[in-house]
């Protein structure tokens, strides 16, 4: 989602009405795409009063998906990539936004005990969802540094010093040793077998017992 975002902001255009129903994977290439550019607005062309601060503007998007300073007419980049959070925490939760709680002192959203996730991919998704719009990645790619860095799977657990060659022969030797385990219990086993002392099924008592 990012990646397609990432595009759509670099023509200086907010979405602003990102959600689960304007989302479609092409058949071709498997690729996530926006449909539904209806609402969107073009940062060159926001209207502004003669001390040039951007005035209202009307509050086009969907309610859970869309930030506070969207609803009040006022969507900049990172509107969008809360909506994009929201996505995020809804696949994660199986919850609607409007099921999500807020916390009543910060009006952040309450998720994660919806969820288990790690610590890092919390962290970026509270992020793209906070409810002040300076505090969010401010615009997709942006965002798309910050989740390379931070997500990232851990380094594979080695030997110190080990290199493929050692290894080889580590597992060549432990090889080795189970295959001659193997045929010695079987020479063992054979051995007193052979030399066992032959019982009769059914003895007979007799003077010498």
């Amino acid at each position: 989602m990012l990646e397609t975002l990432e595009f759509v902001h670099k023509q200086n255009i907010i979405h602003r009405d990102i959600k689960p129903a304007n989302i479609r994977r092409r058949s071709s290439d498997g690729k996530i795409v926006l449909i539904d550019f209806g609402a969107v607005k073009q940062i060159a062309t926001k209207p502004t009063n003669q001390q040039g601060t951007i005035t209202f503007t009307l509050p086009i998007g969907t309610p859970g998906y869309m930030p506070d300073e969207q609803e009040k007419g006022y969507p900049n980049l990172s509107s969008d990539i809360h909506a994009v959070g929201m996505l995020a925490i809804q696949a994660l939760t199986g919850l609607l936004p409007q099921q999500l709680p807020r916390d009543p002192k910060t009006l952040e959203i309450i998720w994660q005990n919806q969820a288990s996730v790690s610590a890092e991919l919390a962290a970026f998704l509270n992020k793209m969802v906070a409810y002040n719009s300076a505090k969010r990645y401010q615009n997709a790619t942006e965002a798309l540094s910050a989740i390379t860095i931070t997500i990232i799977s851990p380094p594979p657990t080695t030997v110190k010093g080990a290199n493929p060659q050692n290894l080889l022969l580590i597992y060549l030797s432990v090889f080795l040793t189970a295959i001659i385990g193997i045929s010695l219990g079987l020479f063992i086993h054979s051995y007193l077998n052979n030399t066992a002392p032959n019982i009769p099924e059914n003895p007979q008592k007799t003077d010498n017992w």
